[in-house]
Formats: structure tokens, C-alpha cells, sequence
């Protein structure tokens, strides 16, 4: 078994689940547990200097339904969920990939012949504490771009 494991999201181990997520312009994140019969709110990780909120939780397994909810906002769905049983706006679930049942041994991949590319460079603001007036354009000043590569394959 592999020794890698996830850095961010809901990360279970034992009869535990860590929870980490990046927000770093957030006091509190709160994590809101929706398994019918076993909900919890307000379970509130530790923030760190860094920007990362992180909690250990007991009892919450793989299959138990979380959203979380920053300074009182939300709830709002991981961003580094592995799984949405419901959808985008739904709750997260919590995966133990351990023990995923991986089903893609035998895929060979993309071919790059008659693969078409595009690139998708969204501007992003840039991290605290500089802020630009306004709102964030392409090409304007100030803006960190980042890159997205996908490939589009005809299916025969």
C-alpha cells in the first residue's frame, strides 16, 4: 500500500477523519456533519499562521456527509472533496481511498494522435494582503493567471 495520502479535504484514518481546508481570509471554518441521525454542527478546526484549518474528528468514517461553513457562512461543500453524492452544491462525503475499489487498471490512457487541446487562463486575485481596486480583469496588473490544460478525445 502506498504511503501517499492527500494533504487537503476529509482524510480518514482509523476511526477518525482529519479535516484540512486552505482559507486563508477566514477566521473560523466550521464543519457541519450531515449523515441522517449523526449530524453535528460546529465542530471548528484549529487555524493555522499559514491559512490552514485543520481538525481531527472523531467517529466520522468513509460514507458520512460534511459541508463546511466559514465565519459563519455557508455551508459550502469541500473544495477538495473526493466525492459530491449530491450533486456540486450537495455535501461532501468522506472517501477512505485505501479502500476505493479502483475499477481503471486496464486504461491505456489519452492517445495524442487526433487529441485537440486548449489551455483556460482565469485570472485569480492575488494572496493577502495585496488587493487591487476593483474588479480582477484579463491582462490587468495585479492579477496572478493560472493554467489549465485539458484534452478533448473523439470517441470512436
Amino acid at each position: 500500500m502506498s504511503s501517499w495520502q492527500p494533504a487537503l479535504g476529509a482524510i480518514a484514518h482509523g476511526d477518525a477523519t482529519r479535516f484540512r481546508v486552505w482559507a486563508p481570509e477566514v477566521e473560523c471554518v466550521e464543519v457541519m456533519l450531515e449523515t441522517p441521525g449523526r449530524e453535528v454542527n460546529g465542530l471548528a478546526p484549529t487555524r493555522g499562521p499559514d491559512g490552514f484549518h485543520q481538525a481531527s474528528v472523531p467517529s466520522v468514517t468513509a460514507g458520512d456527509l460534511y459541508r463546511y461553513r466559514p465565519d459563519g457562512r455557508g455551508p459550502f461543500p469541500d473544495p477538495a472533496s473526493r466525492f459530491q453524492p449530491q450533486g456540486v452544491h450537495g455535501p461532501s462525503q468522506v472517501v477512505d481511498w485505501r479502500h476505493f475499489p479502483w475499477t481503471d487498471e486496464e486504461w491505456p490512457g489519452v492517445p495524442l494522435e487526433g487529441a485537440a487541446f486548449y489551455e483556460l487562463h482565469p485570472p485569480i486575485p492575488m494572496p493577502a494582503p495585496f488587493k487591487p481596486p476593483g474588479p480582477i480583469e484579463f491582462g490587468r496588473p495585479g492579477a496572478v493567471i493560472f493554467w489549465s490544460l485539458c484534452a478533448v478525445v473523439e470517441e470512436e
